[in-house]
């Protein structure tokens, strides 16, 4: 075994637990678990951005494959497509004609479908799509999405620092919702970290049309503390795929960072 791959085996033991697979059969597994706990799942590919328009059209199939899988085992979960999978990056009608397929068989099988969008765009067509669609954008763009009247659904996705800075305590936490909840009809709080859920009130009135949404580390945690809380409110990220390595560094702590790239760093440094 060459040295790329032992390192690759290292990363992969550290941060499995922030993805449920290479395939999809995994994340269809790890969604059946957590549906029998009362959690709903988001779903996501990971896969390499599409250099043309044939690998953008392999991503949207597996989109569809899940889509099908998804409605045919009665799975409570969504999909979130990020626009860049499918296209965006080549130009932007490749983008929204995969989007349209996804979305089409979304509604014919009642799978909802969400759009990460790291752009913001405010001509983007939602009002074609109807209900079962929503926009999934990086807390930096909340206001700004806001302002586009067609998002029904938004989800509002927090990096992993800005997660790390949220201080919810007992008396703030509904000026901690004040702020977000009223962005769309329908809202995500994606990347949370998991403490919210001591200050989630249990009256459905209180929590509104908020879904809290945490990363799949938080599994067990989540699992526990959703016993004592509405979890229909709650959901789980389910990222799957073989190309696991960008979202592993975005998403596992820092101190599993700082030690592959030493590993790496050391790896390189001796082989020179």
């Amino acid at each position: 075994m060459n040295e790329e791959h032992l390192i690759e085996r290292v990363m992969y033991k550290l941060v499995k637990k922030y993805i449920s697979g290479t395939t999809m059969n995994s994340a269809i597994e790890r969604t059946k678990e957590l549906n029998k706990n009362g959690l709903t799942a988001s779903i996501t590919f990971l896969t390499e951005n599409p250099a043309d328009k044939s690998k953008a059209s392999y991503t949207t199939s597996t989109y569809l494959e899940l889509e099908r899988k998804i409605s045919r085992l009665g799975l409570r979960a969504s999909v979130q497509v990020d626009a860049v999978q499918i296209g965006m990056d080549i130009n932007e009608e490749t983008m929204l004609s995969n989007f349209s397929k996804i979305v089409e068989i979304g509604n014919r099988y009642g799978v909802f479908v969400w759009l990460k969008m790291d752009r913001y765009s405010e001509n983007f067509p939602f009002q074609k799509y109807g209900k079962g669609v929503g926009l999934a954008i990086p807390q930096s763009l909340m206001y700004e999405a806001e302002q586009q009247p067609h998002a029904k659904a938004l989800k509002i996705i927090f990096s992993k620092e800005e997660s790390k800075n949220i201080k919810v305590r007992k008396g703030t936490f509904s000026s901690f919702m004040q702020k977000y909840s009223g962005a769309a009809n329908h809202v995500v709080l994606s990347y949370l970290p998991c403490s919210i859920l001591d200050y989630m009130p249990k009256n459905q009135q209180q929590r509104g049309n908020t879904v809290f949404e945490f990363d799949l580390s938080n599994q067990k945690k989540i699992t526990k503390r959703a016993a004592s809380k509405r979890a229909a409110n709650i959901s789980i990220t389910v990222p799957f795929g073989k190309d696991w390595v960008p979202y592993a560094v975005n998403n596992a702590p820092e101190r599993y960072i700082r030690f592959l790239t030493s590993r790496m760093l050391g790896d390189q440094g001796g082989s020179s």
